[in-house]
């Protein structure tokens, strides 16, 4: 199983990753002047990493020389990967072969992966209008589509569920105490894992050939299959006359 041999990497994990990232890399906040009128259009970066990590970098002055510190710029949104849990309800027979052209490989394998989404900003207003441009398209769940292989699986559709959302204002301490409005969503992405990509070891069953007949031990029976890839799929039945010789019927 384990071997110098078998040693591949299909990087479907990272292209699940990848896709996940790529829905919230495009989100921009917007600022009103004093007639209502949008005045300023900020994008808000998206970076990957756990949570506690950014609220380490807003509490903390990053020291760039002796004597400058600087702060996170806020919005900011970021993501991880929290879990991956095999998926029981999704399982499929191991030992199906998908063959395509010169590729081939076992069934694939039901993975749930788990990430985290974290949005930081500095007010209330900007985390709402983050949050009002995600949740109206999981209902609870949004479809992706991943390429794993050109040729195998060249359009895979994979559900994103949301499964919930919270959101924490950090207002104790001092008023030197920078704030920090947070909301944290969780969702759950239904894929697959997959196996070793290769070139078929046998082809596929185009003919078959019976043999059966009765003789005098009893009910005897003979099958040949055939892998042809040029002939149609056809069958030979042959029985046993009182000359105990075998003819096509």
């Amino acid at each position: 199983m384990f071997s110098i041999n078998n040693t591949y990497y299909n990087e479907s994990i990272r292209k699940m990753v990848t896709a996940f990232g790529a829905l919230f890399n495009s989100i921009y906040i917007t600022r009103n002047n004093e007639s209502n009128q949008i005045s300023e259009k900020i994008r808000v970066p998206l970076v990957y990493g756990p949570k506690e990590k950014f609220i380490y970098r807003i509490k903390t002055e990053a020291q760039i020389t002796d004597n400058t510190h600087v702060q996170i710029t806020l919005p900011i949104i970021g993501f991880d990967m929290t879990s991956i849990m095999y998926d029981t309800n999704r399982k499929i027979n191991r030992l199906t072969r998908r063959i395509v052209g010169d590729r081939s490989a076992y069934s694939e394998v039901p993975y749930n992966i788990n990430f985290g989404l974290y949005v930081f900003t500095r007010n209330i207003d900007d985390n709402l209008q983050i949050m009002e441009q995600i949740l109206p398209y999981f209902t609870p769940e949004f479809m992706v589509s991943i390429n794993i292989d050109d040729v195998l699986y060249p359009s895979i559709d994979i559900p994103i569920v949301l499964n919930s959302v919270a959101m924490n204002e950090d207002y104790e301490g001092d008023y030197q105490t920078r704030r920090a409005v947070t909301s944290m969503f969780d969702f759950t992405m239904k894929g697959f894992v997959y196996n070793k990509f290769c070139d078929p070891t046998t082809g596929i069953i185009k003919n078959s050939e019976l043999q059966l007949g009765i003789t005098a031990s009893g009910f005897t029976a003979q099958m040949d299959y055939i892998s042809d890839h040029q002939q149609p799929i056809y069958f030979t039945i042959f029985e046993e006359d009182v000359n105990n010789e075998w003819k096509k019927w």
